[in-house]
């Protein structure tokens, strides 16, 4: 082992960069070396330089990333690595086709000629003695990036959108439909291997090398080239170790899309003239929410998601490792299973739970809200917000008492609320803030629609549910999709356009396709609230009102009163679709669009104060 002597903390720590320094495109760096305040002190400058360094301690491991990440820009190899020598790794890099020219720099204690011959002779780029030093590193870096490797295998975007005549969102978005396209091959070839001869399997990777080929990613064939040479040879077991680093690639070109469109907070602070709706709604609807001002609900989960590694979000994520959910925009047989997800499918439970609480018995109201877990003190804390005195001696709740003064119904969609906000999620995402927004328009659909005097309000709060459910099964199993498609809403001029152009599909859609799949619901009332337009008369009324709910939620979640009252003065006007659309139904308001939003507003409010009471349960709860 070589260590690093302690004095070189102070040769590595960063300091400003010298005055005419080049600036360095982002880059990634392999560190191959054992001692861990080495590792950490080099990762320390390079990444405070903006730049991504995966770490090795070992000849294999540092291999195991090159497969995993075949765009690394620059390798950086330890000599001594236990009681292996970094020339092994050295030597293996230069076998592999498609690593054969990845710049190599490596460090040592020893001045052994011995050792300087065997490197120079596996062509590094660089020899240095130890301790590492942040200007060395830097240089060869810039060295690096000077031999073009990275630039012959995947082209840069400004020279791609200058041949492609497109922008750099829609390079970004091409590059994100060809990594769908590099799974798909992937997955299409790996079944040809185990059922056709080997002609059909070649005709598949050259199709895949020519789609990437005209998106200016060549690493593919240099891949393709060496999964088929392994295919001639026999090698079967070498070509599927070649597919996986193929789909390595897939995964790169997702994080580039990200890159590419520059996301950070411009991906939840809206853009100037771009509409801020990630959630699948129209734009241009009437009482649409102002580009302007302050993030909705969705900038929490985006951020979320885009501020992890790519790597944490889990092989569902960037692997797609279940079958691509739509073909051809149909629902495909693996899309059927996500909505067997336990989230989704605990959502689809209480969808329908919801669609029949008319005819559900006291009992059953109040054996679903003692089973939500520590739901108690939230209860509590409601009743006490309503006025609804429902206590025992004990100061508790009384379940059976609190169900009678709340009317089975409304208790029921209190349980329908706990169970969803109180639920265990798994998945590798803090999936809150989409959880918190569920629940406001589910209690606010409920309110609003009992305000309007419409019969089995219930319904409404349960059309609220599908409006979201497209968008929470891509969040469940596929967030790193979803989090480009919600960053990609605020580059186009609708979110269903970016919807559509990431997933094949709009969310609404989507959850359309799930919903009626899934059987819920006796008619179209739900599909038609998820696509958030009306085919049926009878799902007309319940579609508007959801419409008029979520931009009423949305608004009252951002805990603004300008946005608020912009959705809540466009709701005044007598000619609003939503009262043009009851009036021609045949429902009788009970007062002026005016007074009847006057009513709304503090509604709305209660109902955000009360899903995040149910997302954020007090002491106790």
């Amino acid at each position: 082992m070589d260590f690093a002597s302690t004095s070189s903390a102070a040769a590595l720590a960063p300091g400003p960069a010298p005055a005419g320094a080049p600036t360095l495109p982002a880059s990634i760096i392999l560190l191959v070396e054992d001692d861990r305040l080495s590792q950490r002190l080099v990762s320390m400058i390079l990444t405070q330089s903006g730049h991504e360094v995966l770490v090795a301690d070992s000849v294999s491991q540092g291999l195991e990333l090159l497969r995993k990440n075949p765009l690394v820009d620059l390798a950086v190899v330890d000599n001594q690595l236990g009681l292996e020598k970094g020339w092994s790794l050295v030597a293996e890099v230069r076998r592999l086709n498609f690593l054969s020219d990845l710049p190599v720099i490596t460090y040592t204690e020893s001045r052994d000629r011995e050792v300087v011959r065997r490197y120079l002779e596996l062509g590094v780029q660089g020899f240095h003695l130890k301790p590492y030093k942040a200007e060395t590193l830097l240089a060869e870096l810039e060295r690096a990036h000077a031999k073009g490797r990275r630039e012959r295998l995947i082209e840069p975007p400004e020279s791609a959108c200058a041949r492609l005549k497109v922008s750099r969102e829609q390079y970004a978005g091409l590059l994100n439909t060809g990594a769908g396209a590099v799974e798909q091959c992937c997955q299409t070839i790996r079944r040809l291997l185990l059922s056709s001869g080997d002609a059909r399997v070649a005709i598949a990777f050259r199709s895949m090398v020519q789609q990437l080929r005209q998106l200016g990613v060549h690493i593919v064939d240099k891949l393709g080239a060496q999964a088929e040479d392994e295919l001639r040879r026999g090698e079967y077991n070498a070509c599927t170790d070649t597919l996986a680093i193929i789909d390595s690639v897939a995964v790169f070109l997702r994080r580039r899309a990200l890159d590419y469109l520059a996301l950070g907070d411009s991906v939840v602070s809206g853009l100037p003239g771009g509409t801020m709706a990630p959630f699948g709604r129209r734009d241009g609807g009437a009482g649409a929410t102002p580009a302007s001002g302050p993030a909705l609900p969705a900038a929490p989960h985006v951020k979320a998601i885009l501020a992890r590694p790519v790597g944490s979000l889990g092989a569902q994520s960037v692997r797609r490792g279940l079958a691509a959910p739509f073909t051809g925009g149909e629902l495909s047989p693996g899309g059927l299973k996500w909505t067997e997800h336990p989230t989704v499918a605990n959502w689809l439970e209480v969808t329908t739970w919801l669609d029949g609480a008319e005819s559900l018995a006291e009992v059953d109201v109040v054996a679903a809200l003692e089973a939500v877990p520590g739901y108690g003190p939230t209860i509590e804390a409601v009743l006490n917000r309503t006025g609804v005195h429902a206590f025992n001696h004990a100061g508790r709740v009384d379940w059976t008492l609190a169900v009678k003064k709340l009317g089975v119904v409304k208790a029921a969609v209190l349980a329908a609320a706990g169970r969803l906000g109180r639920a265990s999620l798994s998945g590798p995402l803090p999936l809150a803030p989409l959880r918190q927004h569920t629940l406001t328009l589910l209690l606010l659909g409920f309110e609003f629609a009992r305000l309007l005097r419409l019969t089995l309000p219930q319904k409404v709060a349960a059309a609220a549910l599908a409006r979201n459910l497209g968008l929470w099964t891509m969040a469940v199993n596929d967030p790193l999709l979803t989090a480009l498609t919600l960053a990609r809403a605020q580059h186009t001029a609708t979110s269903l356009a970016a919807e559509e152009e990431v997933l094949g599909i709009g969310f609404g859609a989507a959850g359309a396709k799930w919903l009626k799949a899934a059987g819920v619901g006796v008619d179209d009332l739900y599909p038609d609230a998820a696509r958030g337009e009306s085919t049926f008369a009878a799902s007309e009324v319940t579609v508007a009102v959801v419409t008029a709910v979520e931009q009423f939620g949305q608004a009252a979640l951002l805990t603004d009163p300008v946005a608020l009252n912009t959705v809540a003065e466009a709701l005044r006007a007598p000619g609003h679709p939503l009262w043009e659309t009851l009036r021609r139904r045949g429902v009788e308001l009970s007062g002026e669009p005016a007074e009847l939003v006057e009513l709304a507003l503090p509604m709305a409010k209660s109902a955000v104060w009360i899903a995040e009471e149910i997302t954020q349960p007090r002491n106790g709860g």
